[in-house]
């Protein structure tokens, strides 16, 4: 079994959705317990705390794990090296 999903990778926020009528086992189930939510022909997946987005945030911590969605978030800023300029994804060295 295959199902197709939309992802919309937006600057703020995350998204991903299925077919409505795509064939997902324990469908109905999933939907009564809010992991998928109807909206117009998709079924939107909801994340594990049942928001329907996530932050487009990236954190990479000294061991090198990264941290995605909400929990960069709370994290505080510190030793920047660089910053996003524009954009144009052009970045700028800060001084150290």
């Amino acid at each position: 079994m295959s199902i197709v999903a939309g992802i919309d990778l937006g600057t703020t926020n995350c998204c991903v959705a299925v077919p409505a009528d795509a064939d997902i086992p324990n469908r109905d189930e999933l939907i009564m317990q809010r992991r998928l939510r109807p909206f117009g022909g998709a079924l939107i997946v909801a994340n594990p705390d049942l928001s329907l987005t996530t932050p487009s945030a990236v954190w990479i911590g000294p061991d090198g794990i990264p941290l995605v969605g909400h929990a960069p978030n709370a994290r505080p800023v510190s030793r920047v090296r660089r910053l996003p300029c524009s954009s144009s994804a052009t970045w700028a060295p800060t001084s150290p």
